[in-house]
């Protein structure tokens, strides 16, 4: 929320940094930001130090520096995502692949941001998908997507004790 609100305010010019847009390869679904997470940590503090540290502090930031930084950084991170479902959604139907998506389902926390949400109703637009977007009060964690997921697990059988592991993957 307070980089979605930064972006908005103050100069908020997306062009003042041109972030990376992690590809992964050609064909790839997967995501990274460290490359733009990186970026972003360089625009701020400069190259990093022989001695340790960085060029500068990020207090020497004006707000309306700040502002460009956020809105290009939420451009690159939005690109990204929109990309992969672009990727996604050329890969169309088929025997190996499923019926073609009439829908688009959105969750966790970054639905919350403007720009994200703007640019997944134009997605959805051109491709024709029916758009289901949380209200904004529930986009602030992605305790629906695990209880949808655990759903989807306890009807397909699978159960845990307590003894489970905490694992950030799964193989669904």
């Amino acid at each position: 929320p307070n980089l979605d609100h930064l972006a908005e305010t103050g100069g908020g010019n997306e062009l003042a940094m041109d972030f990376p847009v992690s590809r992964l390869g050609p064909e790839s679904l997967d995501f990274s930001f460290s490359g733009l997470k990186t970026s972003l940590l360089y625009a701020v503090r400069g190259q990093p130090l022989k001695g340790g540290g960085f060029e500068r502090g990020h207090e020497s930031l004006t707000d309306s520096r700040r502002a460009d930084l956020a809105a290009s950084f939420q451009r690159a991170a939005c690109r990204a995502v929109v990309l992969k479902l672009e990727r996604a959604l050329s890969r169309g139907g088929g025997p190996s692949h499923g019926p073609d998506p009439r829908s688009l389902l959105v969750g966790g926390g970054v639905s919350a941001n403007s720009r994200l949400r703007r640019e997944l109703r134009t997605l959805a637009d051109r491709h024709g998908l029916q758009l289901h977007l949380p209200c904004m009060p529930f986009c602030v964690d992605n305790a629906a997507m695990i209880a949808g997921l655990g759903s989807v697990l306890l009807a397909a059988g699978h159960r845990s004790d307590l003894t489970l592991s905490a694992v950030p993957t799964t193989s669904c």
